[in-house]
């Protein structure tokens, strides 16, 4: 890959992220009314998520790329009136893994990219327990829609001279209904500031049509699209 087409990509990561955040932030303001009349929290997620496919192994074993750890951010929301037995959850996640291998044929050099995007949105409900004014463990679960994107890059380079740049890129992406299962603890600071801890599972299969996982050749291969997730939240409560 070179530097140029990696900036661009980076770049591309950091407008997703800014284009997250926006459509976050607008959310927020336009169910601002109707929540103001519940109380409720939303938390700033930030952790890892750990795809649970075998078909992952394979590759792995068959190419030495490694896509099970993925960076993932998002935002958990629970709200109800104070007198119902449970919250309301809506939560969404968005993770993302990639890794390449380069092969050197002199005077070319190759390099081969495999990238994973999932998307989630969970809804259900999550109960919490008021063990004391600070600490509060709660458990939740419901439905889990999931969405994922893999996109294979292959580039071919002349070292040297930079001439004779070749690239291609083919992606798929699919999208299914399952469920997710999560659990944790908040840490109270006040009656507004929260920290804690989120723990997830979610189980969602999805079908991708002529992609390469296993033996390189085009196929088509179930593929499950949850796991497990674990990370930080940084709250606020109205």
């Amino acid at each position: 890959m070179s530097i140029d087409e990696e900036g661009e990509e980076t770049h591309m990561r950091k407008t997703k992220a800014l284009l997250f955040s926006v459509v976050a932030a607008s959310l927020l303001l336009a169910a601002g009314p109707a929540l103001a009349e519940m109380g409720g929290e939303v938390n700033l997620f930030l952790g890892q998520k750990q795809l649970s496919d075998e078909n992952l192994d394979d590759l792995e074993d068959f190419t030495g790329l490694d896509l099970a750890d993925q960076s993932e951010y998002g935002l958990a929301f629970s709200f109800g009136n104070v007198d119902w037995p449970v919250a309301i959850a809506i939560d969404l996640l968005m993770a993302d893994s990639d890794d390449s291998y380069v092969y050197d044929d002199d005077p070319f050099f190759y390099r081969y990219t495999l990238e994973i995007e999932t998307t989630e949105l969970n809804a259900g409900v999550r109960k919490f327990w008021q063990v004391n004014d600070k600490f509060e463990p709660y458990i939740g679960g419901g439905f889990a829609w999931v969405k994922a994107e893999v996109t294979e890059k292959y580039y071919e380079e002349f070292p040297v001279t930079k001439q004779g740049t070749f690239s291609d890129s083919y992606s798929v992406d699919d999208s299914a209904i399952g469920f997710f299962l999560n659990g944790g603890a908040m840490w109270r600071f006040n009656d507004k500031l929260s920290l804690g801890l989120d723990l997830r599972y979610t189980d969602a299969e999805v079908e991708f049509d002529d992609i390469e996982f296993e033996d390189k050749q085009e196929s088509s291969a179930d593929f499950d699209a949850g796991g497990f997730h674990y990370g930080i939240l940084f709250g606020y409560r109205w």
